[in-house]
C-alpha cells in the first residue's frame, strides 16, 4: 500500500469506455422503463397492475411513485416505522443486498446519479471539476451520517408510541416530515416527484403563485439548485456528502462480496499513473486502499470508472472481483 500523500490529482478527462456505455443503457431503462411518475404524469399511462411487483423492487422505482406508496428502501422503511412497524424485512434487505453488491444500486440503478453524473461530466467537458481537499472531503463526507441521525431521532420514537392520542399528535406536530420523513433529503424525490408535480400543476394553472406562495417550495429549489451547482463542480456531490441511503449502507458496503481490487504486480502507482483516482467520481484514494478491496470506507459505487482509464492505459490492475477481505 502506498504512502499517503497530499497531492491533488490533475482535472478529468472524459473517457467513455465498454463500463460506461452498459452502465448508461441500465441507467436509462431504469430512468424511464421503471419511472412510474414519467408514465404517470407524463404519458398518463396508467401501469398500477404492476404495483404489487414493483414493490419487492422498491429501489427502482421513484418515492411516492404510483407504484409504491413511497418508492425506495430507506423511504418504505422509515414509512414503516411512522406507521409503528418495525421494519425487520426492509432494513434485512438492505443489508442483503448492500452485502451482495455493495452499493453498485447506487452507481447503476438510481436514478440521480445519473442525472448526477450528466451534471459532472459537464464540469469535466468544460474544465470546471475540482476536487476537495483530503481533509475537507472526509470531514464533509459525515455530513450524511448526521442527516440519517436526524431523522431517525424524529422517526424511531413512532416505535415505542402505544398511546393512539399521542401518536396522532406527534403525527400532527411532524407534519410533513411525519408523512415523508426523507422527501426533503431525498434528491430523487425532488426530480422526479417534486419537480414533474410542480411543473404539471403550473402548466395547468397558468401562474407561478403555487410555486411562489410555499415557501418550503421556495427553499427546497434553491437548495437542490445548489446541489446540482456543486454537481457540476464536484461529481457526484449529493452521493458523496448528503444522501442518507449512502449513510446507512456504507457499514456494509466495506464487506460486500462484490468489489473492485488492485493486482498489486500490475499497479504502477500514483507516481507513474493514478489516473484511477482522478477518474473515481466519489473521490477515492485508492491508491492507498487495500490491493484486496477498494471500498473507500464503503464510498464505492462500482461504477467501473477507474477500472476503465486502468484498461487503457494497457495496465488492467483493477479486477471485479468476490468474497476478498
Amino acid at each position: 500500500m502506498e504512502e499517503p500523500t497530499t497531492t491533488v490529482p490533475k482535472k478529468r478527462q472524459i473517457y467513455v469506455g465498454k463500463i460506461t456505455i452498459v452502465r448508461r443503457i441500465v441507467q436509462i431503462f431504469v430512468i424511464i422503463f421503471l419511472n412510474a411518475v414519467f408514465w404517470d404524469s407524463f404519458l398518463k399511462i396508467d401501469l398500477s397492475f404492476f404495483q404489487s411487483m414493483f414493490r419487492f423492487v422498491p429501489f427502482l422505482s421513484s418515492p411516492r411513485s404510483t407504484f409504491s406508496d413511497s418508492g425506495g428502501f430507506l423511504e418504505l422503511m422509515l414509512g414503516s416505522m411512522v406507521a409503528r412497524i418495525v421494519p425487520f424485512l426492509l432494513f434485512g434487505l438492505i443489508i442483503f443486498v448492500t452485502i451482495v453488491f455493495g452499493r453498485a444500486t447506487c452507481g447503476w440503478l438510481c436514478p440521480a446519479g445519473l442525472i448526477q453524473d450528466l451534471f459532472g461530466w459537464a464540469g469535466i467537458a468544460t474544465k470546471n471539476n475540482r476536487e476537495m481537499g483530503i481533509t475537507t472531503h472526509a470531514y464533509v463526507s459525515r455530513l450524511k451520517n448526521w442527516i440519517l441521525g436526524l431523522i431517525l431521532l424524529f422517526i424511531v420514537p413512532f416505535l415505542f408510541i402505544a398511546d393512539n392520542n399521542t401518536y396522532l399528535q406527534y403525527v400532527q406536530v411532524l407534519g410533513d416530515f411525519g408523512k415523508n420523513p426523507l422527501g426533503f433529503w431525498s434528491l430523487d424525490e425532488f426530480l422526479f416527484v417534486f419537480v414533474p408535480t410542480i411543473t404539471q400543476d403550473i402548466a395547468t394553472s397558468g401562474n407561478l403563485e403555487l410555486l411562489l406562495s410555499n415557501w418550503l417550495y421556495i427553499v427546497q429549489g434553491f437548495f437542490y439548485l445548489i446541489i446540482m451547482i456543486l454537481t457540476f463542480y464536484y461529481p457526484r456531490f449529493y452521493c458523496r456528502y448528503l444522501c442518507p441511503y449512502g449513510a446507512i449502507t456504507r457499514p456494509f458496503a466495506k464487506h460486500a462480496i462484490t468489489a473492485l481490487s488492485r493486482n498489486p504486480t500490475k499497479c504502477v502507482g500514483r507516481k507513474e499513473c493514478g489516473k484511477c483516482e482522478k477518474a473515481c467520481p466519489m473521490q477515492i484514494r485508492i491508491l492507498d486502499e487495500s490491493y484486496t478491496r477498494i471500498s473507500g470506507n464503503g464510498e464505492c459505487i462500482l461504477c467501473g470508472n477507474c477500472k476503465q482509464v486502468c484498461d487503457k492505459e494497457k495496465y488492467q490492475a483493477i479486477e471485479l472481483s468476490f468474497f476478498k477481505s
